[in-house]
């Protein structure tokens, strides 16, 4: 039996409890069930399944559906017939001798003679010869499967190996948290000769080019990618940036994932944040007419700036010039839309009533 931990919090909020067949427990008596367990397997399946999975197209999810299905099958009387498996796994002996290429039972002769009431018969035979004549074995075979119950149907066992945590930890990455601390964990490992871990970098900068002037890029706890675009008076610290990523002047990057492609504009601070790939936070905007650098770049900074802190930007979205945000999550058409509208909403009517007063 599987299912997934939102169906099991669901069972528990409407009944209260967890109910267990009898069958389970008449079968299995000393069973144990785990709440912790995860989804992170290889499964090796037999041939047969490919047609269990066929048969019942419902099927949605290898590990609750199949597998569930499969395990409660093993000791659930009758589940088996009902999902097909009789079919599967103890064709009928036609569809077999067919599939082995032998003949086709229907192909027997039939001895006419020994049916007909009108043939010649020794006088040492006897009448039970002609009342009970020797039929074909198509006749018996299908006379005696109607008269016999079905066999009980054995549905093979299922044999999973679990790995001891106490030998070597196992780390599931499913969410942003998980994937930034991993990243950063793995960032500060030194590089592949000097460490001893698979997972050491050959390089913590991969890209051969110098860094540009004023640059400051943390080399013990960090990793720059290659082809990677850095921009003058950057910092980098604890952080991990993705091939292609462009990083603008004057940027500030602490405890930061950016992912490939990934482009952080001019004078923008990220702290704690994750990046997809290809999305952009726009940075401070060139004054009309001078170049974003000296004191025309710190009074265009104290008009507006972007500074971003656990924060998740996803693939593709491109964030304005100007946002400030603490633990939010900009989606493409989510968050960051309905947070801005909201904003220009707001500063309208605050307007609209200031002019009536």
């Amino acid at each position: 039996m599987a299912m997934s931990v939102d169906t099991l919090n669901d069972t528990l909020e409407d009944e209260k409890s967890l109910s267990v067949r009898s069958s389970l427990l008449t079968k299995h008596g000393r069973v144990k069930m785990r709440t912790n367990l995860r989804d992170a397997h290889v499964y090796l399946f037999p041939f047969w399944v490919k047609d269990f999975m066929k048969h019942n197209e419902t099927f949605d999810s290898i590990s609750e559906d199949v597998l569930g299905w499969w395990a409660k099958a093993t000791w659930q009387d009758g589940l088996g017939d009902k999902l097909g498996l009789r079919e599967i796994l103890d064709p009928p002996q036609s569809s077999r001798s067919n599939a082995n290429g032998n003949a086709n039972p229907l192909n027997d002769e039939i001895s006419i003679a020994a049916l007909s009431t009108t043939s010649h018969l020794n006088p040492s035979q006897s009448h039970n010869s002609i009342t009970s004549p020797h039929l074909a074995s198509r006749v018996h075979h299908s006379s005696s499967t109607n008269l016999q119950p079905p066999s009980k149907l054995t549905i093979p066992p299922i044999l999973a190996y679990i790995h001891p945590l106490a030998s070597v930890p196992i780390t599931r990455i499913d969410t942003t948290p998980a994937l930034l601390t991993t990243t950063l964990r793995l960032a500060k490992l030194p590089p592949s000769p000097e460490s001893s871990s698979p997972f050491a970098h050959p390089a913590k900068i991969a890209s051969p080019d110098p860094l540009p002037p004023q640059a400051r890029v943390s080399a013990e706890d960090t990793l720059i990618d290659a082809a990677v675009t850095l921009g003058s008076r950057t910092s980098i610290k604890e952080s991990a940036v993705g091939a292609r990523c462009v990083v603008g002047a004057g940027a500030r990057l602490l405890r930061c994932l950016l992912m490939e492609g990934a482009v952080v504009g001019d004078a923008v601070q990220m702290t704690g944040c994750v990046v997809g790939r290809g999305a952009r936070v726009e940075g401070m905007p060139a004054a009309p007419g001078a170049a974003a650098a000296g004191g025309d770049a710190a009074a265009r900074t104290r008009r507006g700036r972007t500074v971003l802190w656990d924060c998740e930007v996803g693939h593709g979205v491109v964030l304005p010039w100007g946002t400030e945000a603490r633990g939010e999550k900009f989606v493409a058409g989510g968050v960051l839309d309905e947070a801005f509208a909201g904003e220009g909403d707001d500063e309208d009517e605050d307007e609209g009533s200031e002019d009536e007063e």
